[in-house]
């Protein structure tokens, strides 16, 4: 019996269905083999050849009549539509004997510290691929470069090494991304060291949000990926299915920069709060300086400042430049002293 998968969110959240329109959609139909490569838009159902593979590339999903027709046309059952329409980014594989679904995440960088995360539903049936994403996905230009190659290998290759190759472009985006996070996170860490602020610190927060956010995508890939060794599906040759085996060594070089980036946040975490533990001790010992160095005076003041009747020092001509100078000279003399004891 093939293997069926399900992920759900850890609380069992129910998504509702994309119903708001957030673009027409776009279907293309794209059909290669060894001698031709053909691209056209999608108007009549399409028809799928033995000796040619066929990849439908799906932009801007919203629930309307030409999408719900592709899905007529290729008997898909309600429940992948239903899932497609989902954008619920939980990572995602399931056997329906005919066809294969599959879900996975694609990483970018948008800006500085906000990684773009993207849905890409994936349908491998009998001699054709269906991509679904509710964007341009230009993360999969590297594949549609390599078809335009007519000697690159991939065109002499089936609908499953399509399959494949699109998956690998997946989980390169997140290499990619993490290595664009760990330079992101090198120059936090620098700017940490010059200036232990609360805004580097919320950016050090933000970098952790995101990273979160990633581990919770790439949790489920190892299930994923055992299940599609394991699967049976006549729809997966022998010689593609080596190749899955190459998905093992990236999940874990993934899981080991996620534990690398992980414990880099910890350690710049750790040097912020040193760094802001300094700081503080930098600004009591000086304080504590400047109140030792005028303590002596305002001892002196303040006797002289009572208001007794008698104190024979008042009346001296020279008690005024003298109680400067007696300040004056302690002052000088506990400089020097914090001075050799290094206090200063």
């Amino acid at each position: 019996m093939n293997p069926k998968i399900r992920f759900k969110t850890f609380n069992n959240e129910v998504h509702d269905i994309l119903t708001e329109n957030i673009g027409k959609t776009e279907i293309k139909i794209i059909k290669y083999n060894e001698e031709h490569f053909k691209e056209e838009i999608f108007g009549e159902c399409p028809k799928i050849k033995e000796n040619e593979t066929t990849w439908i590339k799906m932009n801007y999903l919203t629930e309307d009549k030409s999408l719900k027709k592709l899905s007529k046309c290729l008997n898909l059952n309600e429940h992948v539509l239903k899932r497609v329409l989902t954008l619920d980014y939980i990572p995602d594989i399931e056997d329906y004997k005919n066809y294969i679904y599959l879900t996975l995440i694609a990483l970018n960088v948008k800006k500085k510290t906000r990684i773009e995360r993207t849905q890409i539903s994936i349908i491998l049936g009998n001699n054709y691929v269906i991509s679904i994403h509710p964007d341009n996905a230009e993360i999969l230009n590297p594949v549609m470069n390599r078809l335009n190659v007519r000697e690159h290998s991939i065109r002499t290759k089936g609908a499953d090494y399509l399959a494949y190759t699109l998956v690998d472009t997946i989980l390169d985006s997140q290499i990619i991304t993490l290595k664009e996070l760990e330079g992101d996170l090198s120059k936090a860490a620098e700017n940490i060291m010059d200036e232990p602020s609360n805004e580097n610190f919320r950016l050090i927060h933000t970098y952790r949000a995101e990273l979160d956010k990633i581990r919770y995508d790439i949790l489920p890939l190892q299930q994923i990926i055992n299940s599609m060794e394991l699967t049976e599906s006549p729809l997966i040759n022998q010689s593609t299915n080596t190749f899955l085996k190459n998905f093992q060594s990236h999940v874990a070089q993934v899981v080991t920069r996620i534990d690398t980036l992980s414990g880099r946040i910890t350690e710049i975490r750790d040097i912020y709060n040193s760094s802001m533990s300094r700081r503080l001790d930098e600004i009591v010992r000086v304080l504590t300086v400047v109140t030792v160095l005028f303590a002596p005076g305002t001892f002196i003041v303040g006797i002289y400042g009572m208001n007794f009747q008698f104190i024979p020092e008042l009346g001296l001509p020279l008690a005024y430049p003298l109680v400067l100078l007696i300040n004056f000279v302690l002052i000088i003399s506990l400089l020097i002293y914090f001075r050799r004891r290094h206090w200063i």
